[in-house]
This record gives C-alpha cells, structure tokens and sequence, in this order.
C-alpha cells in the first residue's frame, strides 16, 4: 500500500475536504517539490515534508530501500568490516582440523 501521510492544520485539512466534496473542485494536485496541495479552484495548501522522504517518494521508495539507496558506501564497509573480521564473513567458513587431546 502506498500513500502520503500528512498532519495538515483542521483549517487546511478543512478547505481540501471542501474541495474533495465539490464535483468541480475535487481534483487534487500534489506538488511534491513545492510541496503544496491544490485544488481545481486555485485553493492552495501547504504541507511539510521531510527531504528524505521527499526524494525517495517520486523514486518509488520505501524507508528500507531508501536507507539502503547509497549502496557504494554500504558495500565498502562491509568488505572492509569483514577483512578486519574474517569470521564474520558470509560464504563457507576455513575448517580446521580438532586439536587431538593427548
């Protein structure tokens, strides 16, 4: 399910209702860059929105996609993490024969 949740001012929220009830205003425009509601009457309604968030929604991306989105980074640290720790590696891990007990 994808949507735009939004916390609008009760007298923005309130003309945008308007608008939605009204057959010749009821077509809604979101502008994600100016970030702005409008309606087909010119009724304008700003709304807030974080820049993250912003990027990611035109790109079709969800919080775990766009916390992952910056993959080169993300993949130097685990190559280098996993050099300085071998044995947290995935793949087949060295086998070692048991020290025999005397």
């Amino acid at each position: 399910m994808r949507g735009l949740a939004l916390g609008l001012p009760p007298a923005d929220l309130e003309k945008l209702m308007d608008a939605a009830g009204d057959p010749g205003r009821n077509r809604l425009t979101i502008d994600l860059p100016s970030r702005t509601i409008t309606a087909a009457d010119g009724t304008c309604v700003p709304f807030a929105l974080d820049a993250r968030r912003q990027d990611a929604l035109p790109r079709g991306l969800d919080a775990i996609a766009a916390t992952l989105d910056p993959k080169d980074p993300i993949l130097a640290f685990e190559k280098a993490h996993h050099q300085a720790n071998p044995w947290l590696a995935p793949g087949p891990k060295p086998t070692t024969s048991p020290t025999p007990h005397p």
